[in-house]
């Protein structure tokens, strides 16, 4: 499902506006090909470019687990943007915890879905988030043909991540 879901994205590297005055940079988002707008609202800063489905934000050293939850719950997750998606990950000493949310139904604030207890570095886990595809690909007039209804996120491939960059 991952190479096949990546064919229908593309990989943004841009700030994002959540508010009047203030940006914010996710380490990853992913914004569908063929995405509309509406629903998505764009973003004048980058020529219109509408916002990302699905954001990705890494936390080692520059903020806590709480702090990384209310960045999304304000940030990613505002009436500013049309993001539906928010993985986040906090890296601990010799842990790491993730937690996935999605957009709330008001139009802002999050609802989070699943998080992780604190998980060993150095332990393989068979825990998978199952994120929806309609989330992923929202905004598309139709969403194409997919093997599966979600996006399996394999905390372990994130743990093996981890473990290369430490």
């Amino acid at each position: 499902m991952q190479v096949y879901a990546l064919r229908f994205c593309r990989l943004t590297v841009l700030d994002y506006r959540y508010s009047a005055l203030s940006m914010k940079s996710p380490d990853a988002s992913f914004v569908p090909r063929d995405i509309t707008s509406p629903p998505a609202l764009v973003q004048p800063q980058w020529k219109n470019a509408p916002y990302p489905t699905w954001v990705f934000e890494v936390a080692h050293r520059n903020e806590d687990w709480n702090r990384l939850k209310t960045d999304a719950r304000t940030k990613a997750f505002s009436a500013q943007t049309s993001i539906q998606v928010f993985v986040g990950v906090k890296i601990y000493s010799k842990h790491f915890r993730v937690f996935w949310a999605k957009r709330s139904p008001v139009g802002f604030g999050m609802r989070i879905q699943r998080t992780s207890p604190k998980l060993l570095i150095n332990q393989p886990t068979a825990i998978t988030f199952n994120i929806p595809a309609t989330l992923i690909f929202w905004g598309w007039p139709n969403i194409p043909p997919l093997p599966s209804a979600t996006f399996p996120l394999k905390l372990d491939v994130l743990r093996l991540s981890i473990v290369d960059y430490m």
